[in-house]
């Protein structure tokens, strides 16, 4: 990877033939852009201007406008390991010759983010898009307390993998839905304890299907939006055990969605804020049953709204700290039952703020480790009801560390992958009450390590999907 920091203001970042060459080689190599994680602040804001060009690439198949669509030509999609988001390019936009290739890493931006995109090169002026979150979901699809997978081809087919535990029991095709339609969350909207799936069109289009295994129940879309608003997270809100949907205006309006299925409920906007806050989260911070908002501004102040329904209870900042301190994670790491947030800084720190609503109860370095190790998800990797880290190093290393609040038990390293392998979500995928790893390789191959602790008790290749699948699974944010 070449790394790429711009400097203050606005940047204009240029990928020609070159740059796909490079992307695209045996070994392929692309850009870091750092920028998007430094810039004017350290915090990325789409105001400071940046742009991306890469009307070399797809100029031609744009055809000023009358050719493919920007959807099927560029698209940016936030990355499983949480670092930033990939820019993608499909150089005919059919599907068909070209699959999308990653061109560069964009640091510090998000799903909910959006970014400036030149795709036509008789004009310096960009189109906007937003960073999609397709590779961040998963769920219990049918019920039965273990994890499933849910997989999405170029070609627009939606597949769902049925798991018990290395055995896929159901492998179906569940719909066909063009690229214009993106995958932006999964909850239980209904309430019948099995995950749905919401969709976003790039008209603004709002859809949940209802799923009762591989079966789509119910569905349609809900309404249709402007381009200004963004999904920006789900949760159970007011309690009654249906996930509901968060959203963000670019003027900074905050709204929720209180949903009943693919019927929307008690809405509006809850608040306005600057355009220097950003959503870092959503989890139960005071353990009341109801998810609550945790927020980040560009200053560094940390805020948390407790929340109840469309009302905003107890809130306020909780702390200010340096923009080289990053969110990359949220858990029970104590087991009482409250979301707590974990963090890590530039210089390898790792810190757990223990929540109590908007009260930091007890804080405190767990560790430090190098610039070459990063948190990879958080799942509660030996059963005893706190969440546990786990980690990859650049050179292949896995690891896990067992928490118990501020302090890290048992650890260590349990296998070392080539880098060809990646970590594309966690879930408890054969019901063991504790969470496993699933894996993907560059050649399509997916995996599983059924985990207990820091042991892989057992792993296996469970099928193999081409290059053209984007697997689904749950992420976490870093901000």
């Amino acid at each position: 990877m070449r790394h790429q920091p711009g400097g203050a203001g606005a940047d204009r970042f240029v990928f020609d033939s070159n740059a796909y060459a490079s992307a695209t080689a045996a070994t392929p190599h692309v850009a870091v852009i750092t920028d998007y994680d430094t810039g004017n602040n350290g915090t990325y804001s789409a105001a400071e201007g940046d742009q991306i060009d890469v009307s070399a690439l797809v100029s031609a198949a744009y055809n000023h406008g009358s050719g493919q669509p920007i959807s099927s030509l560029v698209r940016l999609v936030d990355n499983v390991d949480g670092t930033g988001a990939a820019l993608e390019v499909d150089t005919d936009g059919t599907g068909t010759s070209a699959h999308w290739v990653t061109v560069a890493q964009l640091h510090g931006i998000h799903s909910g983010d959006t970014a400036n995109v030149i795709v036509d090169s008789s004009t310096s002026t960009g189109t906007t898009l937003p960073v999609l979150g397709d590779y961040g979901y998963a769920g219990d699809f049918n019920g039965d307390g273990k994890s499933d997978i849910l997989g999405r081809n170029d070609n627009g087919a939606v597949t769902l993998w049925e798991m018990n535990g290395l055995q896929i029991s159901t492998n179906v095709t569940i719909g066909t839905v063009g690229n214009s339609w993106h995958i932006v969350g999964v909850g239980d909207f209904n309430g019948d304890g099995k995950s749905d799936i919401l969709w976003h069109n790039d008209n603004g289009t709002v859809a949940i299907w209802e799923m009762n295994g591989t079966q789509v129940g119910p569905n349609g879309g809900i309404a249709t939006l402007g381009s200004d608003w963004h999904v920006a997270g789900t949760g159970d809100f007011n309690g009654d055990g249906k996930s509901d949907i968060l959203w963000h205006n670019d003027n900074g309006t905050v709204a929720i969605w209180e949903m009943n299925g693919t019927q929307v409920g008690p809405n509006g906007g809850i608040a306005t804020l600057g355009s220097d806050w950003h959503v870092a989260g959503t989890g139960d911070f005071n353990g009341d049953g109801k998810d609550d908002i945790l927020w980040r501004n560009d200053n560094g102040t940390i805020a948390i709204w407790e929340m109840n329904g469309l009302q905003v209870g107890p809130n306020g900042g909780i702390a200010t700290i340096g923009n080289d301190w990053h969110i990359v994670g949220t858990g029970d790491f104590n087991g009482d039952g409250k979301t707590d947030i974990v963090w890590q800084n530039d210089n390898g720190t790792v810190d757990i703020w223990e929540m109590n609503g908007l009260q930091v109860v007890a804080t405190g370095a767990v560790g430090t480790v190098g610039p070459d190790w990063h948190i990879a998800g958080v799942g509660d990797f030996n059963g005893d009801g706190k969440d546990d880290l786990l980690w990859r190093n650049d050179n292949g290393t896995v690891a896990i560390w067992e928490m118990n609040g501020l302090q890290v038990g048992p650890n260590g390293g349990i296998a070392s992958l080539g880098n060809d392998w990646h970590i594309v979500g966690t879930g408890d995928f054969n019901g063991d009450g504790k969470s496993d790893i699933l894996w993907r390789n560059d050649n399509g191959t997916m995996a599983v390590w059924e985990m207990n602790g820091f042991q892989a008790v057992t792993s296996g290749g469970i099928g193999n999907v081409s290059v053209a699948w984007s697997t689904s699974t749950h992420h976490y944010d870093v901000v």
